[in-house]
């Protein structure tokens, strides 16, 4: 790379500004989502040879799937500094006015899947390699599947939590410009409850499983919106995500319950999932699970089979931990501090749980209210003042700056 002004990037030398905002036409025209004949090989790829041009960077790949593959980039010295971010985006949704693999730039604006989650803030992140060397310490994790099952970040957690010990973890995941300090957790429960049917016209002869799961539900979301509070993130949240139900005709070859829809019947069977949002510590599913259950038991059903997707508890650290950072940033990021009450599961929660719970922030500028929209966008001034700010941070970490945690 050449002087901090300037760096070779597509096979010419440019400014820095216009580099990172190349950097991010690119990654954005590469498809990262996951799909039929559609994943991250490509953009993984892509950046594995970008990091490459970095000598003093051991760049490996990960292999999470057979096909699919993590990349891992760091120093010759134990890792004390973890920045990450991942390479996946949702899937395109309907309602793009601009073809979304093709960057447009309007109205200051790039538009394109992935801008603001998280192309825009990883085309930031990797214009700025040649200022973490002297940090003596950097590692830099790039890992898939965010948006669909964490597999990326579980299995770099696997193989790496007894390897490296870090003593602070940067994400590029971030957005306004902020700096967000935590999020709530995310568990998914599934759940199949039995009743009994009977004729409509007399329906105190049997007991509705659609009508005693949805009570049910109502008295567990407001138990965990009252009991299960913190300050900083707020109270726990309960959003029925799916229901179904009716009479159950049995099952068919594949071992699915055929659903009776027949107005006449009192409905036997009722199946739900659940998408919980814990704010503290002592929630977790199968607490969930005993608080749902005794509710059920209460409408006199019984919770026949449950299912645990993700069982994920919430993220915290202290602001004041992060506060030298803060005032270090305050020129790149007005928005200080971000409000962590109303964002979603980030899985850095997954690292800073590894990791003994040392000190873990998010930066980006990417809009949040755009992410996984049509006609996602990030302004460009916005990206350009996030690639300053992971500069100046990078500075402030060289001079040890990873002490501030501690």
């Amino acid at each position: 790379m050449g002087c901090s002004e300037r760096e070779f990037f597509n096979g010419k030398i440019m400014k820095k500004a216009d580099a990172t905002l190349d950097l991010a036409k690119r990654l954005i025209s590469i498809p990262s989502y996951v799909g039929e004949d559609c994943d991250e090989q490509k953009i993984g790829e892509f950046i594995f040879d970008y990091l490459k041009q970095f000598k003093w960077l051991k760049v490996s790949k990960q292999r999470v799937t057979k096909k699919r593959f993590n990349i891992i980039a760091k120093d010759g010295y134990p890792t004390k500094i973890l920045f990450c971010g991942h390479l996946d985006t949702v899937q395109p949704r309907a309602g793009w006015t601009t073809n979304p693999f093709q960057p447009t730039v309007k109205n200051r604006k790039l538009f394109g899947l992935g801008a603001t989650d998280m192309k825009g803030n990883l085309a930031a992140l990797l214009s700025n390699i040649p200022q973490a060397a002297p940090i003596k310490g950097v590692g830099f994790l790039f890992y898939i599947d965010e948006e669909y099952d964490f597999l990326g970040m579980k299995k770099f957690i696997k193989e790496y939590k007894d390897k490296i010990r870090p003593k602070l973890m940067i994400s590029a995941d971030g957005g306004d410009l902020s700096i967000g300090y935590g999020c709530k957790g995310l568990i998914e429960v599934s759940g199949k409850v039995q009743g009994i049917s009977g004729h409509a016209a007399r329906p105190w002869t049997g007991n509705n499983a659609l009508s005693g799961s949805s009570k049910a539900i109502e008295k567990l979301t407001e138990e965990l919106k009252s009991k299960f509070k913190n300050t900083e993130l707020g109270f726990s949240t309960c959003n029925l995500a799916f229901m179904q139900g009716g009479l159950n005709l049995g099952q068919d070859s594949q071992g699915n319950i055929r659903i009776g829809k027949e107005g006449n019947n009192i409905a036997d069977f009722a199946e739900f999932v659940l998408d919980i949002r814990p704010t503290a510590p002592e929630l977790n599913a199968q607490r969930v699970i005993s608080l749902l259950e005794g509710y059920l038991k209460n409408e006199g059903l019984n919770l026949r089979q449950v299912t645990v997707r993700h069982d994920l508890g919430s993220w915290l650290t202290e602001k004041r931990s992060l506060k030298p950072i803060k005032n270090s940033l305050k020129k790149y990021l007005p928005g200080g501090f971000r409000d962590i009450k109303s964002g979603g599961y980030i899985d850095i929660q997954m690292l800073w749980s590894c990791f003994d719970k040392v000190p873990c922030l998010m930066l980006g500028a990417g809009e949040n209210v755009m992410a996984h929209k049509p006609n996602e966008y990030i302004e460009i001034s916005k990206l350009n003042t996030l690639k300053e700010a992971f500069g100046q941070l990078m500075e402030i970490l060289s001079k040890g700056g990873e002490h501030y945690g501690n």
